[in-house]
């Protein structure tokens, strides 16, 4: 009951930033900006929209066959797609997603929770390393058009030094076998130093692949910038690099909030940085909009795979009963 609570909270939320910001820029001005989204404009947005995500699902399924999994892209496809789903629809359910994955590894493939949980463990920690340096960019980028003051200034270099910190603790450690698990957990046969194993075997051993998943982040951040681009060209915006990866960062950033499809948030954070751009704010809520939009369809996926497995869990529970009676 909580958490429908909270879910209902943070799209009540979200849908007042929402009509908010829609009632200051112009409905109709916003409209006409949508539009874009319609005919082979959207399907191209859509399809770039699905490239990132068969990039995501290569990456995994690269890194599954380096701690030991084979399994078939359609099949790392359908888990990728749900994940997504949870993270657009139940964010404030954090890693609810990664969860699912590694359980449906375990459950439907019998796949240990070590290996399982390392390969996601591996393919996030890539996919954010990519994105922070992207979100710290992006505020760099922010600052210097806005004017770099000392109050902003720390803020800036108090982001830079945590971010930088943190990833190089996690490359360090994992690169010398080193464990972090022993900061935090005492018992020495807890489940976790099994997946920290699996971890550091991954960093020492599959350089190979590791170079493989590092490029393929790369290539997709590269195409979610791409639809940046191309996107705002279709709204008849022609845009800087700065002001393209600081939109970029921005939606990362916008992601990272506990509300359903950043509804709301991803549109002040867009247009707070269009203005400081001069891009213009009915742009940002257009941008918004036809983003989540293609998010969306492509999260509407997730769910439908979510129901097949769950509806395939229920069957060989039932068969597995029906066994025993």
């Amino acid at each position: 009951m909580k958490r429908i609570l909270v879910f209902l909270l943070s799209i009540f939320i979200g849908a007042i930033l929402f009509v908010w910001i829609g009632e200051s820029i112009g409905w109709q001005e916003i409209k006409n900006s949508f539009l874009v989204f319609s005919g082979w404009h959207g399907l191209l947005i859509l399809l770039i929209t699905l490239l990132a995500a068969l990039v995501m699902t290569w990456r995994w399924r690269e890194i599954l066959k380096g701690v030991g999994v084979i399994l078939s892209f359609g099949e790392v496809f359908k888990l990728s797609l749900a994940s997504f789903s949870f993270s657009i629809f139940l964010p404030m359910a954090i890693f609810s997603g990664d969860i699912f994955r590694a359980i449906t590894l375990k459950e439907k493939n019998q796949i240990r929770y070590s290996k399982g949980a390392s390969s996601i463990v591996i393919e996030r920690v890539l996919e954010w390393t990519v994105r922070l340096l992207i979100i710290f960019f992006a505020f760099l980028f922010l600052v210097v058009k806005l004017g770099f003051s000392f109050r902003l200034g720390k803020i800036f270099w108090l982001v830079f030094l945590v971010l930088f910190g943190a990833i190089f603790f996690f490359y360090f450690k994992a690169l010398k076998r080193e464990s972090f698990l022993k900061f935090f957990i005492k018992n020495d046969n807890h489940s976790l130093f099994e997946v920290e194993r699996e971890i550091f075997d991954f960093f020492k051993n599959k350089r190979n692949i590791l170079i493989k998943g590092i490029l393929a982040t790369l290539f997709r951040n590269l195409v979610l910038g791409f639809r940046v681009w191309l996107l705002l060209f279709f709204l008849g915006k022609n845009v800087s690099f700065s002001s393209l990866l600081s939109v970029l960062g921005v939606y990362y950033l916008a992601l990272l909030t506990p509300i359903p499809t950043a509804l709301g948030i991803h549109e002040a954070f867009q247009t707070f940085t269009f203005n400081v751009f001069q891009i213009g704010s009915a742009t940002a809520t257009a941008f918004t909009m036809i983003t989540r939009a293609a998010d969306i369809i492509l999260a509407l996926g997730g769910l439908a795979v979510l129901y097949s497995i769950g509806i395939g869990f229920i069957k060989s529970i039932l068969l597995k009963n029906n066994s025993k009676i």
